[in-house]
């Protein structure tokens, strides 16, 4: 005779409520004492990736399907605010991944980091809108990089515009620098009078 034993049910229960209830309060527990105390700080490689991450689903969320069954990207691609937020939180480690997109074969990825570039503020960052102006690949990337240049102080980036001005293969990224440059000409005309 096979004999087997029987739980009633609540005590069947008990078992797996009391191993989740100890998961939970462990779970907490452990979030409560790494808030509470310093936590890590991303690696180069982690910050590397999420931001990889964060402009494809840009590129994604501005990519719609036409009725003819084709894609479209609407112009500009901007990421979304939480997004920007991420990305500023990793600080200057972010805009040293940002500066690498300057060598992307993707004109979209590199118009995405550049936009993120916008939203940083200091020396690393204009120095990689520098670089997206005087390196990139693509005309329209060095033309939204070279606007952004003329939004710095004309000490800083009179010679560059001059440069751009005078040697980029693109005639609308000339043209974009000339008036960046006739733009501090105005100024300077304004404040003599």
């Amino acid at each position: 005779m096979d004999l087997q034993r029987t739980q009633p049910s609540s005590q069947r229960l008990f078992g797996p409520v009391l191993v989740l209830v100890l998961a939970v309060l462990g779970a907490n527990f452990a979030c409560t004492s790494v808030a509470g105390s310093q936590t890590t700080q991303p690696s180069e490689n982690q910050i590397r990736e999420r931001v990889s991450i964060l402009i494809h689903q840009a590129i994604r969320r501005a990519t719609t399907q036409l009725k003819d069954g084709t894609y479209a990207t609407t112009m500009p691609v901007v990421p979304s605010s939480e997004d920007i937020q991420e990305v500023k939180s990793y600080g200057n480690r972010a805009i040293e991944v940002l500066s690498g997109y300057v060598d992307s074969k993707s004109a979209m990825e590199q118009h995405v980091a550049f936009r993120f570039l916008l939203e940083f503020q200091g020396e690393p960052a204009f120095v990689a809108i520098k670089s997206f102006a005087e390196r990139s690949a693509f005309g329209g990337v060095r033309q939204e990089a070279t606007i952004s240049l003329g939004s710095h102080p004309e000490g800083k980036v009179k010679s560059i515009l001059k440069r751009i001005a005078t040697s980029d293969p693109s005639p609308d990224v000339r043209a974009a620098s000339g008036r960046a440059l006739a733009h501090f000409q105005s100024a300077e005309g304004k404040e003599q009078k």
